[in-house]
């Protein structure tokens, strides 16, 4: 492959989602490394078009009105969202066309401008593979890998679409782009899946690898143990949603624990329950908005615990666990299935708490009573983490990008 680099996701620096994290700590290792390095991504209308950040040329392509107005929950909007997106059903998860042909043009301009020859597509979105399939089929040379972190067919249900028809709806994506690919980095936590007969003829270019999200920080040291009345501090930082991560037993469990304050920072359909919560324990549970992802950060870094909760019935690893993981930090984290994947890496975690939620909340409330009396201001040595956990840093990605793409 050569030295000129574009990578594709959704909402980048300086307010990511989740992929756009993972697509800003790849796209710093291939910087690292010599190469320079683009990225495409989505943008709100308050962001600017094109800027640098921290080296690296981003360039943004406008995201539709509809969509941007339902993320700040605007008058009317959801039911205009509904409406949208069972237009586009056909061409699902497409929510717009006319999105996804600006999101082409743009790929187009900047790998003929750049002379850019390896293209990175993260999924999602979809948007960004199909611009890297068709500029592919245009230039045979380029090299065109696609980095799958949410899977396209192995899902949850949807709110509104069942599990067999979004498993459809995506597999025709599979048929599509697959073949064009010249590499496909799927996370390990997917490995089952695709071992299945339908990608028998694309085992030569599937790889494994894990969420990128493993990066040395500089953490505090250890602190002096607590005194008598320390107050221990907790934080959960991502969506929470009462089909698919309900935090009803994180709060009745902490309800119990009169020295834990928890905040949560995200958003979702649950946010009425949270305030409920917070109204009862008079402010031991609170929300602190949905904010910035440098916000978001900082305290992660002030909390003494970090929360989880595991996906309900799914094989997908939420990619948050591996940001507290790199955080050296005590977790709690609260399953609802034997079959959790986060179970399997906080196994290997030192410092990490499982809270089944089927069992009695008042045991449970004292076991994690227990556990952060015990672990309050420890931490794990970060050389150790990356030992343990070296296909989560972004080095063990980049690595297999280049080696694939040879």
């Amino acid at each position: 492959m050569g030295k000129q680099v574009v990578i594709m996701t959704t909402a980048y620096l300086p307010h990511p989602d989740a992929n756009g994290v993972c697509a800003s700590n790849i796209a710093n290792e291939f910087l690292q490394r010599g190469y320079q390095v683009s990225v495409l991504c989505s943008r709100q209308r308050s962001q600017q078009k094109e800027e640098y950040i921290h080296g690296i040329a981003v360039y943004r392509v406008t995201t539709p009105l509809v969509e941007e107005r339902a993320a700040k929950n605007a008058f009317g909007s959801l039911l205009l969202l509904r409406i949208n997106r069972a237009f586009h059903l056909p061409v699902y998860p497409i929510d717009s066309l006319l999105f996804l042909f600006r999101f082409y043009r743009k790929l187009r301009s900047l790998v003929t401008e750049k002379s850019i020859d390896t293209i990175i597509a993260i999924n999602n979105p979809l948007e960004g593979c199909l611009a890297g399939y068709w500029v592919k089929k245009k230039r045979e040379n380029s090299k065109f890998c696609i980095f799958d972190v949410d899977s396209f067919s192995n899902k949850v249900d949807g709110k509104y679409i069942g599990g067999k028809l979004k498993f459809r709806l995506h597999r025709r994506w599979e048929q599509l782009l697959f073949p064009q690919a010249d590499a496909i980095i799927a996370m390990e936590t997917h490995e089952k899946h695709y071992n299945t007969p339908f990608y028998d003829p694309f085992k030569e270019k599937i790889h494994f690898s894990n969420f990128p999200f493993l990066i040395t920080r500089n953490l505090k040291a250890v602190p002096s143990p607590p005194s008598l009345d320390q107050k221990y501090s907790g934080v959960y930082l991502g969506t929470f949603n009462t089909e698919y991560r309900n935090p009803k037993p994180i709060c009745e469990a902490v309800t119990l624990i009169d020295d834990f304050y928890l905040t949560f920072y995200g958003r979702g359909d649950a946010l009425p329950l949270i305030e409920s919560y917070a109204r009862e324990t008079s402010g031991r549970i609170s929300y602190g908005g949905f904010i910035a992802y440098s916000k978001g950060q900082e305290a992660l870094e002030q909390a003494e615990f970090l929360i989880s909760i595991g996906n309900a019935k799914s094989e997908m690893v939420p990619s948050k666990i591996f940001e507290y993981i790199a955080f050296g930090k005590p977790i709690i984290h609260f399953y609802s299935f034997a079959g959790d994947p986060v179970l399997a890496f906080l196994g290997r975690f030192p410092l990490a708490l499982a809270v089944d939620t089927n069992q009695n909340v008042e045991e449970n409330a004292g076991i994690i009573k227990r556990f952060i009396e015990t672990n309050m201001g420890k931490r794990v040595d970060h050389a150790m983490i990356e030992s343990v956990f070296l296909s989560n840093t972004p080095k063990y990605s980049v690595d297999l990008i280049e080696k694939s793409l040879e």
